[in-house]
């Protein structure tokens, strides 16, 4: 009678950190610890502070450019192929200078705290392919997964919280839209921007608290995840003695050893 046994009974359970070497295999990998959500909470303030910085230059860029749109007729050519391929420089030239600002400042936030969290990191081993990525198999498990009911979690509190937050920002600010109807169009533009821009400010720092926090969760999931058994730690201490170069600086090392107990 045949007896199926599994192994994975046996199997050691992982209670070691990650050696220096283990760090460096798997981030040749690719995997690398990243806090996505500590990114995006930045980005976001980010943007909302160079939409107040540069609220002015935009709002006249704005200004100028549709001013400039509306101002060219039929007579004119306007839809002309000359017509319209001048339409669309100027519409677009004008919208992209009006947005760089912000676009420029998520772009630089994005890629500096990206850099400060990883580092420089090339590999193209995450894009070779893997079957395991279309098994529906190992795809009904990450689904069903503890990190997958995690995040669920965290993005039912994020909105629940900043949906709160919106919606009693808003009532707070109800009583002065009536005055909004006695203001001249720029200055209702203005009241309206200032309003959102404080909106997002708000929510930019709860989403911020919620980062931090998700910032040392995710640390602690990554440092599990990489952590090794006892025998591969005995395993690629195996490898590393058997090195010529380790050997040779473990040499290097025990002379000089014996050369400072000589002198002393």
């Amino acid at each position: 009678m045949d007896i199926q046994i599994n192994l994975q009974l046996f199997a050691e359970e992982k209670t070691e950190k990650a050696t220096p070497k283990k760090r460096r295999d798997v981030r040749e990998k690719g995997n690398v610890f990243q806090s996505r959500e500590l990114s995006s909470a930045l980005v976001l303030i980010g943007c909302f502070a160079a939409l107040y910085i540069f609220a002015s230059f935009i709002f006249d860029s704005l200004k100028a450019n549709t001013a400039h749109l509306l101002s060219m007729r039929v007579e004119d050519g306007l839809f002309s192929e000359p017509g319209v391929k001048e339409l669309m420089t100027v519409g677009l030239t004008g919208y992209l200078k009006a947005v760089a600002p912000v676009a420029g400042t998520a772009l630089c936030l994005g890629l500096v705290v990206s850099y400060v969290q990883v580092g420089f990191v090339f590999t193209p081993k995450p894009l070779q392919p893997n079957l395991n990525r279309i098994n529906p198999v190992e795809g009904f498990k990450r689904i069903f997964s503890r990190r997958s009911f995690a995040q669920f979690i965290k993005s039912l509190l994020k909105i629940s919280i900043v949906g709160y937050l919106t919606y009693k920002f808003i009532v707070d600010k109800y009583s002065e839209l009536p005055r909004l109807l006695d203001m001249a169009l720029e200055e209702t533009t203005k009241a309206i921007g200032t309003t959102l821009v404080q909106l997002g400010f708000y929510a930019g720092m709860v989403l911020m608290v919620l980062a931090v926090l998700d910032y040392f969760y995710q640390r602690y999931e990554y440092e599990k995840s990489i952590m090794m058994t006892k025998q591969e730690v005995r395993e690629e201490y195996k490898q590393l003695e058997g090195n010529p170069q380790v050997r040779s600086k473990i040499r290097e090392k025990q002379r000089q050893i014996s050369m400072r107990r000589m002198m002393a």
